[in-house]
Parts: C-alpha cells; sequence; structure tokens
C-alpha cells in the first residue's frame, strides 16, 4: 500500500506539471534544428544525441582539454540535389561550464590555425546580431572534406553550435567557385546567426 501511494503522488505531480509519463521532455535545442534559410537550403536529417551528457576531448596548445555536453543535436544541411553543404551540432554546456569550455574551443582553433601549414591564414572572429562567432577557413575548395569550421556561441544560453561547412563531388555541390562558396557560407552564417538571437530564452 505504501509503494502504492508513493506511485500515486509521482503520478499526480507529474499530470500537475502536465507532462505525459510516456511522452519525453522537449530539448532547449529543438529550435536551434528548425533555423530556416531563404535560399533553398535546408534540413534534410536532424539526429539527438543520445549519449549525454557527457564530455569530449579538444586539442590545443596546452594539451587535451574537456568540453561538457549535457545535450546536443546533429543537424545535415543541403540544398536541393546536391552534396551536403553544413554538418551542424548544436550542444548546450553543463551547467557552469560554459565559460571553460568557450575558452578550450577557442584554443583549440587557433592550434588548429597554428598547425595548419598556413593552409589556414588566422582564427576569424565576428559578431552576428549579438552571436559571438569564431571561424577558420581553408585557403581554396580544391579536395574535399571540410573548407571552413565556424563556432557559434550563444553566450547567456549557454549553447555551442558547431558548423562544419563541406565541399564535395564538383559535380554535386552547390557551388563551382571560391566566390561562389563564400557567398552560400556568408548567407549561412548570417541567416543561422540571426534565428539563433531571435530564439527566446
Amino acid at each position: 500500500m505504501t509503494r502504492l501511494l508513493a506511485t500515486l503522488m509521482v503520478l499526480g505531480a507529474s499530470l500537475a506539471r502536465g507532462q505525459s509519463l510516456n511522452q519525453p521532455m522537449v530539448s532547449v535545442l529543438e529550435p536551434y534544428t528548425r533555423c530556416t534559410f531563404s535560399d533553398q537550403l535546408r534540413a534534410v536529417s536532424v539526429d539527438h544525441l543520445d549519449d549525454t551528457p557527457m564530455i569530449r576531448s579538444v586539442n590545443t596548445a596546452s594539451g587535451s582539454k574537456p568540453v561538457s555536453v549535457a545535450d546536443g543535436y546533429r543537424v545535415m544541411l543541403a540544398y536541393p540535389n546536391t552534396d551536403f553543404f553544413v554538418n551542424l551540432k548544436i550542444e548546450r554546456s553543463i551547467a557552469g561550464r560554459f565559460t571553460e569550455d568557450k575558452q578550450h574551443i577557442i584554443a583549440q582553433m587557433h592550434e588548429m590555425a597554428g598547425q595548419s601549414s598556413g593552409r589556414i591564414a588566422k582564427v576569424e572572429r565576428m559578431a552576428i546580431k549579438g552571436i559571438n562567432v569564431f571561424g577558420l577557413n581553408n585557403r581554396g575548395i580544391e579536395g574535399g572534406g571540410v573548407v571552413s569550421f565556424y563556432t557559434l556561441f550563444d553566450d547567456p544560453r549557454a549553447i555551442v553550435v558547431t558548423a562544419y561547412i563541406l565541399n564535395g563531388d564538383p559535380q554535386h555541390r552547390a557551388f563551382q567557385s571560391i566566390a561562389q562558396y563564400r557567398e552560400l557560407r556568408d548567407r549561412f552564417l548570417n541567416t543561422y546567426a540571426s534565428c539563433m538571437s531571435t530564439i527566446p530564452t
């Protein structure tokens, strides 16, 4: 009887909060997966990270450093009938860890630039609608893999968004020149950062 009463009390508390026992809690990161673009760039897959909270490691000039992840999503973006253009990772820091996480990620980016043998000039920094943006860019679009690596910090919400902007097969990518690439890259960054800035706290 005591166990039954305890179960009923938990059930009552859940119902009082308006939550279904079978309905998972909505992540505060979901709005970051639903940003829209005016140029046909679309999310073609959205995956929630199941192994959170966790600690991941980044390499810096002073060694490996931890970055906390309380919750996260992976979003793949593409233009119609083309290869993926952006691999987007959206993460929320564990409470009290954001400042340190941000420092470690920026240090990682400086280390990557320093170890690039001149392929990357420097870490670029800008602010878009109050969102702090740090970026690394290869000088050209030869070869495959990642052309640009950007980190967008939503400081008030302790959220880190990493955007790997991708190259691809020349026959199946959305750009054919470095100028076209930069236009698409800048449009994506401005649109996504603006969207981030409008998400309620």
